[in-house]
Formats: C-alpha cells, structure tokens, sequence
C-alpha cells in the first residue's frame, strides 16, 4: 500500500510526502530486520530533504531514527550531522497538564473549545502559518 502511495506521491511532485512516506516505510523495514532495505530508503529521503532543508519528518521520528542516520551519514554529511544533533540535543518533553493550563488558560491566551464549536476562533485566522522546520 505504501508503494502505491509512495510512486503516486513521486509522480505528482509532492516531495514532503514523499520524504515523509520513504522514513515511515524505512522505519517499518528497520523493525522487520531489513536493515539494508531500511537504509536504502531512509538515504533516498534524507537525499529529496537535504537540498530543501525539510527536517520535520525525521526530527518527529527522535531517538528512534538515530541509528538509520548515523548509518546513512555519508549521504548528506552536514544534514545529517545537523539532524542528529537538533535529536541528541534537547529531547523534547511535552509540558505537563499544569504547565499547559497555566499557559492558555491561565493567561487567557485561547479560550477552550465549547462543546458546540468545531474550530476554534483564533485557529481558523492562523491556518496557514508556516512551521518553522518542515
């Protein structure tokens, strides 16, 4: 199925899927012990990214992809070495209950969603903001 995706998504030019499609599928093949298919694909993905800096797919994989990369390094040194150090530098630890209230609601940042909204307010004026790495 991911084949499927992965040719299509090839054919109509969407890279960022494709990259995402590629580490996924690197990553299922790592766990059924093809390692050798595994970093075939993950060096494909890290070859369509490096150019255009697109680090999202592989700094969301964390720890989990930091063997592939270090066994893949020779395919874009400096990207690589970027990415493992963004991974190895500060994990990243998502904020307890506490902090996010104290956060957003505490501060009246953004009011929660009532039972009868779908979006909120403030989110449908910023859908199109553009995450800082892709």
């Amino acid at each position: 199925m991911l084949e499927t995706i992965e040719s299509r998504a090839a054919q109509e030019g969407r890279d960022g899927s494709l990259i995402a499609i590629l580490a996924v599928t690197a990553r299922a093949r790592a766990a059924l012990g093809e390692r050798s298919r595994a970093r075939e694909l993950l060096a494909r993905a890290v070859e369509l990214a490096a150019p255009d800096g697109y680090r999202r797919t592989f700094l969301d994989e964390g720890q989990s992809a930091v063997p592939l990369l270090k066994d893949i390094r020779s395919t874009a040194p400096d990207f690589v070495a970027d990415l493992l150090s963004r991974i190895g530098a500060a994990p990243r630890r998502r904020p307890t209950k506490a902090a996010r209230t104290r956060t957003v609601e505490g501060m009246g940042v953004i009011e929660p969603l009532t039972s009868t909204q779908q979006t909120h307010p403030v989110a449908d004026r910023h859908r199109h903001v553009q995450p800082a790495d892709r």
